[in-house]
């Protein structure tokens, strides 16, 4: 995402975190401050996830929230933590759709400055994250109690 003057990224960095039937997935994100935004202002993020390359219309996952309140945008990369909850259902169903493959998310988002509420939002776009098959594996096994 390239808005105003900040340049946003996807990592394929994912993790579950176990729950009772519905879990925490977080996501990492960099952003990177160019020209006029001064360091260290406060921006907030939010979005949607969407499982990207899946036919039908159930690939909406969920709303995507920081995991710790706002971020400090600094002149270079600064990392941030979304996160959203997962079904067990809704795993089963990833897991069938990517067949053993990938991962690919599509995250919508919007980052908000807090200082330039009038420029807002300050950015908008949308991020792929391919999580790859032997990281995911892992994760949905962590998750399921098996030795990986």
């Amino acid at each position: 995402m390239n808005d105003y003057t900040l340049d946003v990224r996807a990592t394929n960095e994912a993790n579950l975190h176990q729950g009772w039937d519905v879990h925490r997935l977080t996501l990492e994100f960099e952003v990177t401050a160019r020209d006029e935004y001064p360091a260290k202002a406060p921006f907030l993020a939010s979005g949607s996830l969407w499982a990207s390359d899946l036919p039908g219309p159930e690939r909406w996952i969920g709303s995507l929230h920081l995991s710790a309140g706002p971020f400090m945008l600094q002149p270079f990369k600064t990392r941030f933590t979304l996160e959203t909850a997962v079904t067990d259902l809704m795993l089963r169903g990833l897991e069938k759709a990517r067949a053993g493959g990938d991962l690919t998310l599509r995250a919508y988002l919007v980052l908000t400055g807090l200082r330039e509420t009038q420029r807002w939002p300050a950015a908008a776009d949308n991020e792929i994250i391919r999580i790859p098959h032997l990281a995911w594996s892992d994760q949905i096994a962590r998750l399921s109690g098996e030795d990986t």
